[in-house]
């Protein structure tokens, strides 16, 4: 067997065949080539080609390669497949019985889920979440591969240029924020916009609004939020809590790259795929897995998935602008003037 190289050979399945009859499961002396690879499947407007990348073979970032044993495609059962984070320095092993195009749709669910929970401080559904829901949320994002994708500076700009209405939630420098505020509130003298620093009404969705509010994450002695920003996150929770069930406050955005490494027999059993998955898991030193030898913290092996001052490495396109300023103030106006009929009672006391 090849110290650097761990190549799955087989026998004969899935339109495949052995190089020679003397050789086995791992490399001898021949150097490995690569023989297959995965396609596109080929269906007009595919969700899942897109975002998987084609090749034969995989250099993991430890340097051990491994080779593509049979044709693939997103639609290919019984795969053993690696996620690698756009950053490019972490990745994660899994393997599933189903397709790699199933998997994907699961795995950008959830941490585009895992996203919005992190920069919001609040899941998505957590008004409807059951005690249960909610602690296997927690569990969830416990997970170095979700709390990678959302402290990774690189995955995180990625999904803020998909959905701009997440940059309220990126703290600034104080620089920028005494920069934005004092433009914010010359506007405002200007305009005898005062009202805009005037409590909203005590109504039920108003009191919704201040509970997400409350969960949003508090930065630094070094970062703050702009009162743009603090007015923003009111504005984007009230829209949240109006906006139907099934519609995301996002676009699904594409934080991982994935690719099959190994196509398993129809008819294998499900203890032998977990045991390639994990012979690639140690072999290949994925960062993300939580697999460790017998004793060792996953941390002292692989250290932090993430960087605490992640924040840092996240650049502001630009601040805000007297136009910009100027609709927001005419958003804020609107909420505040809008009718309801489920005011507390005590909003007659003042």
């Amino acid at each position: 067997m090849v110290i650097d190289v761990f190549y799955m050979k087989t026998c004969r399945f899935r339109d495949t065949e052995p190089c020679s009859s003397m050789q086995g499961l791992f490399c001898n002396d021949e150097s490995p080539k690569a023989r297959y690879s995965m396609v596109p499947c080929g269906t007009t407007n595919c969700p899942c080609c897109h975002s998987i990348e084609n090749s034969s073979n995989h250099r993991f970032i430890n340097g051990y390669t491994t080779y593509l044993n049979c044709p693939a495609t997103c639609t290919t059962s019984n795969v053993v497949y690696v996620m690698t984070c756009p950053c490019g320095q972490y990745e994660f092993i899994d393997s599933t019985s189903g397709t790699l195009a199933t998997a994907l749709t699961y795995h950008r669910l959830v941490y585009n889920h895992m996203m919005h929970s992190f920069l919001t401080g609040t899941p998505i559904y957590h008004e409807m979440m059951t005690h249960q829901e909610r602690c296997q949320h927690l569990i969830m994002k416990k997970m170095r591969l979700y709390q990678h994708s959302a402290h990774c500076p690189v995955a995180i700009q990625l999904f803020l240029e998909h959905n701009p209405a997440y940059w309220c939630f990126i703290s600034k420098s104080k620089e920028e924020v005494e920069q934005e505020n004092d433009l914010y509130a010359r506007i405002v003298r200007d305009t005898r916009s005062e009202f805009v620093y005037m409590l909203p009404r005590r109504t039920n969705q108003e009191k919704k609004v201040a509970r997400l509010l409350t969960g949003v994450s508090l930065p630094t002695t070094v970062r703050h939020f702009s009162s743009v920003q603090i007015q923003k996150q009111r504005i984007f929770f009230d829209r949240l809590l109006l906006s139907p069930v099934d519609e995301l406050p996002y676009v699904e955005a594409d934080l991982y790259k994935m690719k099959i490494i190994v196509v398993l027999p129809t008819d294998e059993s499900i203890i032998l795929r977990y045991i390639i998955e994990t012979l690639f898991i140690t072999h290949s030193e994925t960062k993300l897995n939580m697999i460790c030898p017998i004793g060792i913290d996953p941390e002292q092996r692989y250290g932090q998935p993430y960087d605490h001052q992640w924040f840092y490495s996240i650049k502001h396109r630009t601040l805000s602008t007297r136009e910009s300023i100027l609709s927001l103030i005419e958003t804020i106006k609107e909420l505040n003037q809008r009718p309801s009929n489920d005011h507390d009672d005590d909003d007659n006391n003042h």
